[in-house]
Order: structure tokens, then sequence, then C-alpha cells
């Protein structure tokens, strides 16, 4: 509103000039107030003069909310940056922890696979991995299992056959010793019974 009427009175000011000029120096200049009192010669300078001043008013007044503006848009650039940095650092910590929640998912059960391995090499068969997921690392910890399943059931099979020939190998030898020990009595009794 100070600023309008500012404006204004530059206008009328301008227009009393104008006026002024039009009447006494016989030009013609453009009165955009015809409503401005018309001036006299005392009163012109003083006109412009006051002119001068409410011009120079508008420059500096225009000058502060240009400042006041520029500030605000600085202040609000700056405000823009700090959000846009903040975003991006909690965007990089979400993929940081994203990232390690997705390693541990892939090593964790790897580890578990390496322990299993290590018992493995160690003689024990009966070591087998908890399956989870469905995921390759679930689909090979499942393969895994099964085929120390199959070993094991495997060597339990050549285990067992091994023990029945083993048996069977006893029962043989024990056969074997009592013919022996049968045809060693026959053989006496029939070298006996030929000497006597």
């Amino acid at each position: 509103p100070e600023l309008a009427e500012k404006v204004h009175q530059v206008s009328l000011a301008n227009s009393g000039i104008a006026k002024f000029a039009n009447k006494l120096l016989g030009q013609n200049l453009t009165v955009d107030d015809p409503d401005a009192p018309e001036p006299t010669i005392q009163t012109v300078n003083d006109l412009m003069q006051r002119r001068d001043q409410f011009i120079e008013d508008v420059k500096t007044e225009l000058l502060a909310e240009q400042r006041t503006q520029q500030d605000q848009l600085t202040a609000d650039y700056e405000s823009a940056r700090r959000n846009v940095v903040l975003v991006l650092v909690a965007a990089a910590l979400v993929a940081v922890a994203v990232g390690l929640v997705i390693a541990s998912r892939i090593t964790r059960p790897l580890r578990g696979t390496v322990e299993v391995f290590e018992r493995v090499a160690d003689g024990d068969l009966t070591a087998r991995l908890d399956v989870h997921s469905h995921d390759e690392i679930g689909t090979m910890a499942g393969a895994l299992n099964k085929t120390l399943e199959q070993t094991g059931d495997a060597i339990s099979a050549i285990d067992t056959s091994a023990n029945e020939l083993a048996d069977a190998s006893a029962n043989f030898t024990d056969r074997n010793h009592r013919l022996a020990v049968t045809a060693a009595r026959v053989a006496d009794e029939a070298t006996n019974a030929s000497a006597g």
C-alpha cells in the first residue's frame, strides 16, 4: 500500500509537470492523470524534487523487497539442498542395510554348508543342513542333504553287507575247521582201522 501510494504520487507529479510543460512551453506531453493539479512555476521545482524523492523511495523499497525475495529463495534453495542430501544419505543407509541383509541371507547358509562339509570330512555322515528357503541356496542345501542321506544309506548297506559277509566267512571258516577236524578224525580212525 505504501509503495502504491508513492507510485501514485510520482504519477501525479509527472502529470502536473507535463501540464506545466504543455501550457507554458508549448509541449505536447502525455498527461497520465488529468485530475492532477496544475503547478505554478514556483512549485514545479518543488514538485520535481518531491518526484525524484518518491522515485528514490520506490527504488529503495523495490531493492529491499528484491533482497528479501532473494534471501527467501536462497533459504529455500539451502533447505531443498539439505533435504536432498538427507534423502540421499537415508537412501544410501537403506541400500547398505538391504545389502547387509541380503549378504547375511547368502553367507549364513554357506557357512552352515561349510560346517556340514567339515563334519562329513571328519566321517560324520549324519550331518544335515536346515533348509528354510526355496532359492538357489535352499535347493543346494536340499541336494546336499539328499546326497548325504543316499551316501549314508549306501555306506550302511555296504557295512551291513560286509558284516553279513564277515559272519558268513566266519561261519565258513568254522565249518571248514570242523570239516578239517572231522576229516582228520576220520583219517585217524581209518589209519587205526587199517593198522589194526
